[in-house]
């Protein structure tokens, strides 16, 4: 629906599939005096300890390779996940570099490299994976577990940057009914999400961001009998209902 919902004016809209990818958006938008920006709950919240995509990991390592002064060819194969060979790894980087790098917005850059500072825990993790991977070649499991528990916790930090760089005024989900496990605010996706949903600042007036919810099928009516082990629709309303009025 994003060509359905683009302004009057533009020609087209943003579209960010992750939040993490964010920082290449975001460039200029404070000159406009509305932005729509679209992007997917699915892969933007469930974040979990896995190594992303190809193009977050590249955003990861331009953005923290000079402020970490993370030089060395082991935070490069570091970033290169499990899958890319080491040629084309490298390739996709400096492509990455020459098309990419310049539109990386500045602000929320530094504000990123800041935030991962102040864990000390994690740059001394990252630094130790950094050493295990020094050389190129076939990886343990436990130098996979490793990897992807670092890059995991970096894009998490990285989408928490975001959210509050975002400051959204209105925030439209559509087909909510996909993403319930979003409004239920538990662990770390649903934080995540619910810090985007309850984001205010002081500019705000009545009590900040408004949610618009939309599904032509938010719950149903009752639960059939081949659907009660995975399935419980009265929860889904209440769900619904509690989430609206921010009252268990």
């Amino acid at each position: 629906n994003i060509s359905k919902l683009c302004l009057p004016g533009y020609s087209e809209s943003p579209l960010a599939s992750r939040i993490t990818l964010l920082p290449l958006y975001l460039s200029g938008i404070a000159e406009k005096k509305v932005n729509f920006i679209s992007f997917t709950p699915w892969t933007s919240f469930d974040l979990g300890s896995s190594g992303g995509i190809r193009e977050e990991r590249a955003l990861l390592y331009w953005m923290l390779r000079d402020p970490l002064e993370l030089y060395s060819k082991g935070f490069m194969n570091l970033m290169q996940g499990g899958v890319t060979s080491w040629e084309r790894w490298r390739e996709y980087l400096e492509s990455f570099r020459r098309e990419k790098r310049g539109k990386i917005n500045p602000e929320l850059e530094t504000k990123y490299a800041e935030s991962v500072k102040s864990v000390t825990a994690l740059v001394a993790s990252l630094r130790e994976a950094v050493l295990m991977f020094r050389n190129p070649g076939r990886r343990s499991t436990e130098e996979r577990r490793v990897q992807y528990q670092v890059i995991g916790q970096l894009r998490g930090i990285l989408a928490r940057t975001c959210v509050g760089k975002l400051q959204p005024d209105l925030i439209i989900l559509d087909e909510f009914h996909r993403f319930k496990h979003l409004l239920k605010g538990e662990g770390e996706v649903g934080e995540l999400a619910h810090h985007l949903f309850n984001y205010c600042d002081q500019s705000m007036q009545q009590g900040g961001v408004k949610v618009l919810l939309l599904s032509a099928t938010p719950y149903k009516m009752y639960t059939l009998a081949e659907e009660s082990e995975t399935e419980d629709h009265y929860q889904d309303f209440l769900g619904t209902v509690s989430f609206l009025f921010h009252d268990e």
